[in-house]
């Protein structure tokens, strides 16, 4: 995820390229120490491209469980990692 983040960051990805993904469902599950979680999410969303203002050149519906976990430092829950 890194790395397709980095690419449309940097200007490398397709022109008018966009995306929405809607989480829910969630379940967090914290370790008994409580300095660990992990969570679980389903996802759906729409993804298209557009280089001429509002006409789309393609576009398509996705959905996907993604998992996260999570760390806490001092008080404060990060993201540790995401698996698509």
């Amino acid at each position: 995820m890194r790395r397709y983040f980095a690419r449309l960051a940097s200007g490398g990805g397709p022109a008018g390229f966009s995306h929405q993904l809607i989480p829910s469902a969630g379940l967090i599950t914290v370790d008994p120490d409580g300095k660990w979680a992990k969570g679980r999410w389903y996802v759906i969303g729409g993804i298209f491209t557009s280089d001429k203002g509002d006409v789309k050149n393609g576009g398509s519906i996705t959905s996907s469980i993604y998992e996260m976990g999570y760390v806490k430092e001092d008080v404060v829950w990060k993201i540790l990692s995401i698996y698509w």
